[in-house]
């Protein structure tokens, strides 16, 4: 394979017909574009004089080109270049690799040493540089939660071609999908919501290496925003109430309306790496916020509801509501002094 090369013939052992050609490729459009220069030599004491040609041709791909020479009145040794040509971009096959022929004829009509000679024509097979092109991998959504599919579309140039895949997320290094993947692969989204404990989403990049037997042809990537489950929540395992005031618990064993205030503590935690961030309570109609909070006197008697509500570091919440007993209290009076 090459990029640039030569080829050349001989007439009447003194007069070369000589074509260089290179290519310029194009990986978007698998094609690559020839320029030729044609030159004729003359070797020592082969002196030539011709006039104008305007029917000579080159031939490449099955595409014939006519192109014109100029005058030539050169003694020996002299070397004319007769041509310069850039051609039509051709087109390479699926797998990005091209080989075409190219013909050149000169008409030189002149008579040397007695003899006739009509042309000169020289040819080669050329291969060019393979256009190996990487594959664009897509993605059937945008966005997907943990733990759901999603098909990764491999449209590769050529059958030849397979696909190694793998995915970073939030910034950590590749780990492996598949290896060999043909046109697509169908995957389940692991469950990573460990690594995004601030957040309800993070983006994933999932490379695709396309690869011709063992030569690697390039790699590419695409990003998918992927989500964490709803059902990622915190928890609340339990909510303490004690007594604040001295003696009550001990000579009661209840809360006691206009006696008793209570110290809430709450127990929970976060879920899948994150950490609870904030407390807050309604009681008795007053709002508390924080943990280990202390109430006001309670004020009322019988089935009380505490509806504690947790906040994570996801911006998630959790709600429990407990039945907090308060026992009505009436203090003694002195109804009647003897």
């Amino acid at each position: 394979m090459a990029s640039n090369g030569s080829f050349s013939n001989k007439i009447a052992g003194g007069y070369t017909l000589r074509v260089y050609w290179s290519i310029s490729q194009s990986i978007a459009n698998n094609t690559s574009t020839p320029s030729v220069d044609i030159y004729l030599d003359q070797a020592n004491s082969y002196d030539l004089d011709v006039n104008s040609r305007s029917d000579n041709t080159l031939t490449v791909a099955g595409k014939s080109y006519t192109w014109t020479s100029p005058a030539i009145d050169s003694g020996g040794g002299n070397s004319t270049r007769i041509a310069r040509l850039t051609l039509d971009p051709i087109a390479h096959n699926s797998d990005g690799t091209k080989s075409v022929t190219m013909s050149v004829k000169y008409n030189i009509r002149a008579t040397i040493s007695g003899t006739y000679y009509e042309s000169i024509t020289a040819s080669a097979t050329l291969t060019f540089n393979a256009i190996l092109r990487a594959t664009q991998p897509t993605l059937s959504a945008s966005s997907v939660f943990m733990g759901h599919s999603i098909t990764i579309s491999t449209p590769r140039a050529s059958t030849a071609f397979t696909h190694d895949l793998a995915y970073s997320f939030a910034g950590s290094a590749y780990t492996a999908i598949t290896s060999g993947a043909g046109t697509s692969y169908a995957w389940t989204v692991p469950d990573l919501a460990s690594r995004v404990p601030n957040s309800t989403s993070g983006e994933m990049t999932i490379r695709c290496i396309t690869k011709s037997g063992s030569t690697t042809v390039g790699t590419k990537t695409v990003t998918l925003t992927v989500k964490v489950p709803t059902s990622v929540v915190p928890t609340i395992s339990a909510v303490t109430l004690t007594e604040t005031v001295s003696g009550l618990a001990a000579q009661f064993k209840a809360f006691i309306r206009g006696k008793s205030a209570v110290k809430c503590t709450i127990t929970a935690a976060g879920a899948k790496g994150s950490t609870i961030k904030g407390y807050s309570s309604t009681f008795q109609g007053l709002s508390y916020s924080g943990n280990g909070w202390t109430s006001k006197t309670l004020s009322t008697a019988g089935s009380l509801s505490l509806v504690t509500t947790v906040t994570d570091s996801r911006g998630r919440t959790a709600k429990k509501t407990t039945t907090v007993t308060v026992l009505d209290y009436t203090p003694p009076i002195v109804s009647e002094l003897r």
